[in-house]
């Protein structure tokens, strides 16, 4: 199962933050959470996704791999991204 962003939602940024919009919402990205929304092209499943930020940012895998687990069902359940079955 690969993670893919919604097509409607979009950032923007305000100053140094940056923010998912989608609709009248618009949601924080911290630094890592920014890494993680871009990593969510498509190509990717949640483990790929851990993976390369547990070596972006040198985090134990297991550690990497819970946070990025619920920071995805988290944009999942706010619909801004999708899983796919590619």
């Amino acid at each position: 199962m690969k993670i893919m962003r919604s097509l409607l939602a979009r950032t923007a940024m305000r100053g140094s933050s940056c923010f998912v919009v989608l609709g009248s919402d618009a949601f924080e990205l911290g630094p890592v959470e920014l890494e993680i929304w871009q990593l969510c092209d498509g190509s990717r499943s949640v483990a790929d996704i851990a993976e390369e930020i547990g070596r972006r940012f040198d985090v134990a895998p297991e550690t990497a791999a819970v946070d990025v687990e619920e920071f995805v069902n988290d944009l999942i359940n706010s619909g801004l991204v999708k899983s796919t079955n590619n």
